[in-house]
């Protein structure tokens, strides 16, 4: 969202490009983005939100090995630009990623066979699965790779923002948050 005199503009992109359009100081404030070294060289986080986990998505007639460092050459869908991209180049770097412009096309690769799995946030991956009615087909592994918090974000300098984003999460009260969780998580 970019604020313009009295009115607030939002913009909305691919997932690569919310975080570029924060970088490029097109947009004030993230609703949601996980906390790592590249985005704090030119974001300044809230405190936290909410947590998520992030699983490999695979057909049910598939079976993945537990472990990712046992994947061989089996192709992974990835969202361009995602934490779970980043995190998956520097901690498996021999996987053999596919990078899809969102975590929608991605299903749709996995659906196809044209990739062996498929790497999401489980929220976001159920969601999509139960809209396109997929739930059957595909699932997670057993065990989430990632656990990570959420966070809102603003660009580099913009404490004012910040903390006003901070009040107002703190001056939420447990039942707010609730009712917020059931509409928008």
């Amino acid at each position: 969202a970019k604020k313009t005199g009295n009115e607030i503009r939002f913009r909305m992109s691919d997932w690569a490009g919310t975080v570029k359009a924060m970088q490029q100081g097109e947009v004030d404030i993230h609703s949601g983005l996980f906390l790592n070294k590249e985005r704090q060289e030119f974001l300044e986080f809230s405190k936290p939100i909410y947590q998520i986990n992030s699983s490999f998505y695979h057909r049910r007639d598939a079976k993945l090995p537990k472990d990712p460092a046992k994947f061989g050459q089996r192709r992974i869908a990835v969202t361009t630009g995602s934490y779970q991209e980043s995190a998956l180049r520097r901690s498996y770097p021999d996987l053999n990623l596919v990078s899809y412009p969102s975590w929608l096309l991605s299903l749709e690769a996995l659906k196809k066979d044209k990739v062996d799995a498929a790497m999401g946030e489980d929220l976001t991956m159920e969601v999509l699965l139960d809209d396109l009615g997929w739930g059957s087909e595909i699932t997670a592994q057993p065990k989430p790779l990632f656990s990570n918090v959420v966070y809102g974000a603003v660009t580099k300098g913009n404490e004012e923002l910040l903390t006003k984003i901070n009040d107002g999460l703190a001056s939420l009260s447990p039942k707010e948050k609730e009712a917020m969780e059931r509409v928008w998580v």
